[in-house]
């Protein structure tokens, strides 16, 4: 029984044979504190519980001695917190804001869910943050075994320049990682790998990844890794709202399939060639194969692997072209109204296919838009685009992967040029009187000409050029093409 201060009995329950005083509530004896206290929710149906019973529907690190000062050690309170949750089946652990000290890897092999107060844009100010005092190459956070239902989110990982690793992942399945801010790793921030024999129910797949920084100045930092074996690997999971700021390689994928990146912005620290690389194990058995981009800014290398896309290849900022090395197969569609052309001399090794989409003026180029299909280990390559003036389709055909060597323009009223073994025929009403030409082009001339000579009458069907250059002089530069049309 508990009574107010006049006396008036405001609380009773069964079974108690005395009132309550103020070192019943006090104590966190069985059957004292809160268990004494009633909690009813509001709502139709709900049933009367106890503070203590409502309480234990989630956990804290604080209830395990957690300070979150940024000085005390709290590795034993989150260790202790884990356990107890875990040995629950599963739950909800809260981490709220401050600084957190952890020294030794936090093990999760169960599927919990872990949440924090937020992460900001500033590391320093208030948010959740868990801060590596441990040994050099450490791993601040472990999620192991094939497991289901993990969830992380709202907090921030400060490796310190002294671990190894943010955050590792070895067999998940639809599990949920979100709001986290990475920095300061020596190796890494997310490593994703496989460790089973057992196949598909080894493989990491079908997790999801959202907005997520990973940020490092330390010189050989990945920020993200995925890697596989023969008999497991991360696929068919999804990256969204990615940005990594690093000094080495951003994303590095090794033997993995199907995954989903859809706005990756890669910022570089350093001066490294490329952003993305996608590669095989060295047994070059497997490689990174349909994976899929959507939208991504950073500059890719593909060493081997095979049908990987990139939709919307982000070149507002400068990124170069891909590089595609032999054996590898790349599609790539670029966007960025402001970038610079890519010329269609470059040699892509390997398979490519992009939409340019931007304006070229050099002789052999398309304008504006161009779709490309590259084979440079074949030596051939494969260009269709829309000019704007005069409107027509332009085909390009280039059989040494240098540069084209034929070409094809078809407008609504026909075929308007075409190149064959590298020389031009295209139309015009009257001689070129500019312009760059090659010996053995050829002009049509839209508007035969009539005259005579001797007994007979001839018709001027064009010019040829008889001189490679711009000069464009009469029976010099440009040979009238001739026939007899009767007498």
């Amino acid at each position: 029984m508990l009574k107010d201060a006049g006396g008036s009995t405001i609380w009773t329950r069964d079974g108690i044979a005395a009132a309550a005083d103020s070192s019943d509530l006090a104590s966190t004896a069985t059957g004292n504190g809160a268990a004494l206290v009633a909690f009813l929710q509001s709502g139709v149906g709900a049933v009367a519980r106890t503070v203590l019973d409502k309480d234990r529907d989630t956990w804290n690190v604080r209830d395990f001695g957690a300070k979150g000062d940024g000085s005390t050690d709290d590795t034993a309170a989150f260790l202790a917190a884990i356990a107890a949750v875990t040995a629950n089946g599963g739950g909800r652990l809260n981490i709220p804001s401050g600084t957190f000290i952890i020294s030794s890897t936090l093990t999760i092999t169960n599927g919990i869910t872990v949440v924090g107060a937020g992460v900001k844009s500033v590391p320093t100010s208030a948010g959740t943050n868990l801060k590596w005092a441990g040994a050099a190459s450490g791993v601040v956070i472990n999620v192991t075994g094939s497991i289901e239902g993990v969830e992380l989110s709202g907090f921030g990982i400060d490796c310190n320049s002294v671990a190894g690793y943010g955050l590792v992942f070895d067999r998940q399945r639809f599990s949920s990682f979100k709001h986290l801010r990475i920095r300061n790793y020596i190796s890494g921030g997310i490593y994703i790998y496989t460790t089973g024999t057992a196949g598909p129910n080894d493989n990491f797949m079908f997790n999801t990844f959202e907005n997520i920084a990973l940020e490092s100045s330390n010189v050989g930092a990945l920020g993200l890794q995925l890697r596989g074996t023969a008999t497991g690997n991360p696929c068919h999971n999804t990256f969204t709202n990615v940005m990594i700021t690093h000094a080495n390689l951003a994303l590095y994928l090794n033997d993995c399939d199907n995954n989903l990146f859809q706005q990756i912005i890669c910022l570089q620290s350093f001066a490294v060639p490329y952003d993305v690389y996608l590669s095989g194990p060295t047994d070059t058995a497997y490689g990174a194969r349909a994976n899929y981009f959507v939208h991504l800014q950073g500059v890719i290398h593909a060493t081997s692997g095979t049908k990987n896309l990139v939709f919307g290849y982000d070149r507002e900022n400068g990124q170069a072209a891909p590089t595609v090395d032999a054996g590898a197969q790349l599609l790539v569609i670029g966007s960025g109204n402001n970038a610079a052309p890519w010329t269609l001399t470059e040699r892509m090794v390997g398979l490519m296919s992009y939409l340019v989409g931007d304006p070229n003026t050099a002789a052999t180029d398309v304008d504006p838009s161009v779709f490309g299909l590259y084979r440079g280990d074949l030596g051939a390559k494969l260009l269709w685009g829309i000019n704007n003036a005069p409107r027509e389709v332009r085909g390009f055909v280039s059989t040494d992967g240098t540069g084209p060597t034929q070409w094809l323009g078809i407008t609504n009223s026909g075929v308007s040029m075409m190149r064959v073994g590298g020389m031009l025929q295209t139309s015009a009403a009257a001689m070129p009187t500019t312009g760059s030409w090659t010996t053995g082009d050829i002009v049509w001339s839209t508007v035969p000409s009539f005259g005579s000579m001797g007994a007979g009458n001839i018709t001027v069907l064009g010019w040829r050029r008889m001189t490679t250059g711009s000069g464009n002089v009469l029976n010099t530069d440009w040979y009238p093409m001739r026939c007899l049309t009767g007498t």
